[in-house]
């Protein structure tokens, strides 16, 4: 997963240490869902670009709304 955050250029230390597993946790789990990864490359620019413009502001509670929106029950809705 280094890689895929290097690749688009997100650096998870800009989170706040207490969200970074959580994070990870989520980024891993979307990938694993296919929500992001190689079969979804604009899904996944999106993803890391909105991670980015929200980095140092209100990241964590940004992060953790779209994470649990993606991975809830009704996130085949958002999936296409």
């Amino acid at each position: 997963m280094k890689d895929l955050l290097n690749r688009y250029g997100f650096d998870i230390d800009a989170v706040t240490w207490g969200y970074r597993e959580k994070l990870k946790n989520g980024i891993e789990r979307l990938l694993m869902e296919g929500f992001i990864g190689k079969e979804r490359r604009e899904n996944t620019r999106f993803f890391f670009s909105f991670l980015k413009r929200h980095t140092g502001r209100n990241l964590d509670d940004v992060i953790y709304a779209y994470i649990s929106a993606l991975t809830s029950p009704c996130s085949r809705a958002l999936r296409n």
